[in-house]
């Protein structure tokens, strides 16, 4: 059974989906956007879901965010990490965000494979966004449309 979305939720429950999958991931604590983010070049990933009433979640962040993640989780220096292994990093978080969403609308659902990229997102239709801070890093977290 799929429970309805309730716009005004849909973004706080993606912002907390995501701060739990970069915690269990790699113990980093989503706080409120900085004032001051810093600059750089950005990466997204994106995790379509079936069966729930939205139809992707996409999470975009400085790549220098996501080699953060990358390093941390696998236990080695930032300097060891790869731009593909830092989207790799990025794509995992996201899968695991998304997975916690979906479970929050039905019991029943499948995740579809990772998209990962920089500069242009993916297309569709925006239903929820959010600003998570990390550390000195602006992540926009965004829940399209089916």
């Amino acid at each position: 059974m799929t429970t309805p979305v309730d716009l005004t939720t849909l973004g706080p429950l993606a912002r907390k989906a995501i701060a739990n999958a970069l915690e269990e991931l790699a113990f980093m604590s989503v706080d409120a956007p900085p004032e001051n983010p810093a600059a750089g070049e950005r990466c997204w990933a994106a995790i379509g879901a079936m069966g729930v009433p939205f139809g992707k979640l996409v999470v975009e962040a400085p790549v220098a965010m996501a080699r953060r993640l990358a390093a941390t989780a696998l236990g080695v220096e930032e300097t060891a990490i790869s731009d593909s292994q830092a989207l790799d990093a990025l794509a995992e978080a996201t899968n695991t965000a998304c997975g916690q969403l979906a479970r929050g609308f039905s019991e029943s659902f499948d995740l579809g494979l990772p998209e990962k990229g920089s500069g242009a997102l993916p297309p569709g239709e925006t239903l929820a966004e959010e600003l998570l801070g990390v550390d000195e890093y602006l992540l926009r977290a965004r829940v399209m449309a089916v």
